[in-house]
């Protein structure tokens, strides 16, 4: 982005180039581009951009991707907030103005008040999923996601969603499709979890390819030139549910314990990627990319459900993998013991 606005006086020359810069870049990271061999991406970018501009710069992601850029219904089978699609559903909140399901107001920029904040609301209560048996990975599903006003999430609640979305639908007729939500019935029920959660990654794909197509082949499908008002920041942040580490038994006193022993801190609720090629495995509860001790020792992960393809995945990445924060306390307790002077 900086090397073309070099070229052109540090503004974008018009608005088709700005445009489908955005959609490269939106599409650079959700597939990564420069989470593996980060330096011969970069100059491969580079390259792209000096001798063809942005188009041979699409051209080269494209490529790169086996000549498709195209968001699938399952790219959205992730969870927890550290995905990389988990921005791409914020992202489109925002830019399509999806309505808030009790004041109907559009989740746009420039939202006054603390209560106007954004937060992000579970569609079917986590109490409710994990009464019903459903694991971690489910409950926390990017599908499960959708972002409400702070005075609407407090409302809601827990209450299900076959109690408060018919509700929605009568109130705010446009609400449930502006924010993606099937709208058959049948699947506003605990037992047909998994089809709801089916049927809405159809819906985001769907949305998601008509924002990026429309960025690339134009007009604009949203206002891309911010007015100087527009750059401060009126919503606040997005306000996020219990953190990472009060999620995870035991998780929040083991960090405590390993900061005061002088450990590095870990990456919370983090992406793990293939260290070769940059390809997402899991989203970890906690990650020490390089090592339990700064720059020493093995990345370590640690990951409650890992199916077993990331499990393997996350092996021959040589990843130190544990599955509790228990296991991994028993671990560091054997790693002090040996490294105890005798």
């Amino acid at each position: 982005m900086s090397r073309l606005l070099h070229h052109h006086g540090g503004r974008f020359p018009d608005a088709m180039t700005r445009d489908r810069l955005f959609y490269w870049y939106v599409h650079s990271f959700l597939w990564g581009r420069h989470t593996g061999a980060t330096e011969t991406a970069l100059n491969q970018d580079l390259r792209a951009l000096d001798e063809g501009g942005v188009d041979l710069l699409i051209e080269v992601l494209r490529r790169s991707r086996g000549g498709q850029l195209e968001v699938r219904p399952d790219d959205f089978v992730g969870s927890s907030k550290g995905a990389r699609f988990y921005p791409l559903l914020y992202m489109l909140t925002r830019v399509h103005g999806a309505q808030d399901m009790v004041s109907g107001v559009p989740l746009r920029e420039g939202m006054l008040g603390r209560l106007n904040s954004l937060q992000v609301h579970h569609i079917f209560p986590k109490s409710r999923l994990r009464a019903q048996g459903y694991n971690p990975a489910e409950i926390n599903a990017i599908a499960n996601f959708c972002f409400l006003t702070q005075d609407t999430n407090l409302r809601i609640g827990s209450r299900r969603p076959a109690d408060y979305l018919p509700e929605t639908a009568m109130n705010v007729p446009d609400a449930l499709a502006s924010q993606w939500i099937p709208m058959n019935p049948k699947l506003w029920h605990t037992d047909k979890y998994l089809d709801f959660l089916a049927a809405r990654r159809e819906l985001l794909a769907g949305a998601a390819n008509d924002f990026l197509e429309r960025l690339h082949d134009g007009p604009s499908p949203v206002g891309l030139a911010p007015s100087p008002d527009s750059l401060l920041p009126h919503s606040g942040p997005v306000v996020d549910e219990p953190a990472p580490e009060d999620e995870v038994p035991g998780l929040a006193a083991l960090l405590r314990e390993l900061g005061q022993a002088g450990y590095a801190s870990p990456e919370l609720d983090s992406e793990v990627t293939d260290p070769h090629n940059g390809a997402a495995i899991t989203v970890a509860a906690a990650y020490w990319p390089h090592g339990l001790q700064a720059e020493s020792g093995a990345p370590v992960v640690l990951t409650l459900d890992p199916t077993p393809e990331e499990q393997a995945a996350l092996e021959a990445s040589d990843y130190r993998v544990f599955h509790s924060a228990d296991a991994l306390r028993r671990y560091i307790g054997n790693l002090r013991a040996s490294q105890a002077p005798e």
